[in-house]
């Protein structure tokens, strides 16, 4: 197994009580699945990779804003006041429509309930 996909199911393992799979999609790129799903019924999907700093970068390299474009007009003054008040709020940015958050190792599980919380939303 992949150093750092070993390290990833090490440190989400008992959170997840065993329930989660990782897959390597790129080199340095994990998409993990977890049993949460979006209202409609689809997996939440949720990468994680390793950064130059040995942080954790989870992100969803665009599925949310996607997703919300089906059903919102995310572009009106309002509504995009609410929606990064939210990201801020958890410590999200938002980057090309690429959402990520940025953790040290020891907080990887943590920051991952919370940007599973927020992509829910």
């Amino acid at each position: 197994m992949n150093k750092i996909k070993e390290e990833i199911a090490n440190l989400i393992k008992e959170g997840f009580n065993r329930e989660f799979e990782i897959k390597q999609k790129r080199p340095n790129l994990f998409q993990i699945y977890i049993p949460y799903y979006y209202p409609d019924g689809d997996m939440i999907e949720i990468f994680i990779k390793k950064d130059e700093k040995d942080n954790y970068v989870i992100q969803d390299l665009g599925m949310t804003l996607m997703r919300l474009s089906y059903d919102f007009n995310i572009n009106s003054k309002n509504k995009r006041k609410l929606f990064y008040e939210i990201l801020g709020n958890y410590q999200i940015v938002e980057n090309e429509s690429n959402l990520l958050t940025v953790c040290k190792k020891e907080d990887l599980f943590p920051y991952l309930m919370e940007f599973v919380q927020v992509i829910t939303k």
